[in-house]
């Protein structure tokens, strides 16, 4: 298991980044961004960070 970042909390499992057994990301910092040019609610953003576990 990667080491948590408590500053990130994450409950993507899917996630390669994913911190296993913690809701975390093991990943310094993330990427946020938005699939909407203007973004009007939280099913708007996404975390650009993600990567699927393989």
């Amino acid at each position: 298991m990667d080491d948590p970042n408590r500053s990130i909390e994450c409950t993507v499992s899917k996630c390669r980044y994913h911190c296993g057994g913690c809701d975390y990301c093991s990943l310094s910092a993330v990427q946020i961004g938005s699939h909407e040019e203007q973004p009007y609610c939280a099913e708007c953003v996404d975390c650009r960070s993600f990567e699927p576990k393989d």
